[in-house]
């Protein structure tokens, strides 16, 4: 009855068009699901993601990183987790925003979507890394370099979570977005300098089908 009730003051909408769906987990329509430009595998099966960083999805992602729309991370998880498969992972972490972008939004977009993939997975949900220092947003760099330097050295495995870290555990990392892959990279190295044996990438869309290298 309550169900009933909310879906009528508040019907379930397509997350890219907007369009009146019935609900569910996963709102998107049809139309969309067969048009949103879809990101291939790529060369390198260390960064994961279902769409390309274009269009539709751009427009999506930025209402829910910007613009409040925290129930997107419903959708946006549950079609992450169908890229991968569960029993390739030991523990799903996500990459954290820096406290100040946290503090303005209210909520960390990152750890939103990596909630929603681990339950989809059936995978503990661990809170691995902290960032020591806060540089400028990614998306402000206009160069891969400068990305790199605006990363560099920016995040640590918190000694708690390093403690609790298996050796050898396979992480799957959640982020929002993949451009040049520096994030990941940097995240990648902390995380197997602490004891991991395999780190992938899984995020909502990213740039480009397939980076020019392997990420390093």
């Amino acid at each position: 009855m309550i169900g009933a009730l909310l879906n009528l003051l508040y019907p379930a909408r397509c997350v890219f068009c907007g369009i009146r769906m019935d609900g569910g987990e996963v709102c998107v329509c049809g139309a969309c699901r067969t048009s949103l430009p879809r990101a291939a595998e790529g060369r390198s099966l260390d960064i994961r993601a279902p769409w390309l960083y274009r269009g539709p999805v751009r427009k999506a992602l930025h209402r829910f990183k910007f613009g409040g729309a925290t129930m997107y991370a419903r959708t946006f998880g549950a079609v992450m987790a169908q890229c991968v498969q569960a029993e390739d992972y030991d523990l799903v972490a996500w990459v954290p925003c820096g406290w100040r972008r946290r503090l303005k939004r209210r909520f960390d977009q990152s750890r939103l979507l990596a909630l929603k993939v681990a339950r989809a997975l059936d995978r503990p949900l661990v809170s691995l890394l902290v960032r020591k220092r806060h540089g400028r947003a990614q998306f402000r760099a206009e160069h891969a370099d400068e990305r790199r330097r605006n990363v560099k050295d920016a995040f640590a495995v918190r000694p708690k979570s390093r403690k609790a870290l298996p050796a050898g555990a396979r992480v799957l990392l959640v982020d929002d977005i993949c451009t040049t892959g520096a994030t990941f990279s940097e995240c990648r190295r902390v995380i197997l300098e602490a004891g991991a044996g395999r780190v992938t990438l899984l995020a909502a869309a990213r740039t480009r089908n397939e980076f020019d290298k392997t990420t390093p």
